[in-house]
């Protein structure tokens, strides 16, 4: 048997989260030094198994949210961010500007509430089938 407690704690959750939006927050998981070593350097190499070559999936990398709430345009946009990257490698060499890149993770200067925009920088583009020294700068 349940208490009256039990019941009154039940409703004041029900109550609570009735007709709420709810988000995780990704950037506590993201940025757990618990889990992370070096939380705050962006290391992609985290994500790469060198005896296998591949990528490792990782159940703490949430770039799409969790849970029902979950992006349902993610395998559309994993596929369109191959496409995309691959066609401009295909093309491209990508070299550093001489500027110094700007500071990411939670102490940057840049907010947006649950959406954080990128940081902009410039890259250098050199066309792979030219020759010449001409350049795109981004």
């Amino acid at each position: 048997t349940f208490s009256p407690i039990f019941f009154l704690i039940l409703f004041m959750i029900l109550i609570f989260f009735t007709g709420r939006d709810n988000f995780a927050n990704l950037l506590h998981v993201h940025y757990d030094p618990k889990y992370w070593k070096n939380p705050e350097e962006f290391n992609p190499l985290r994500f790469y198994d060198e005896t296998s070559n591949t990528f490792v999936p990782n159940e703490r990398m949430v770039a799409f949210s969790i849970g029902k709430r979950y992006c349902l345009g993610q395998s559309l946009a994993e596929k369109e961010y191959f496409l995309f990257f691959s066609n401009i490698l295909q093309k491209f060499t990508f070299d550093r500007s001489e500027e110094t890149l700007p500071k990411i993770g939670r102490d940057s200067s840049i907010s947006g509430g649950v959406i954080r925009p990128a940081p902009l920088y410039k890259t250098i583009l050199k066309s792979r089938s030219d020759n010449s020294s001409t350049s795109t700068h981004l």
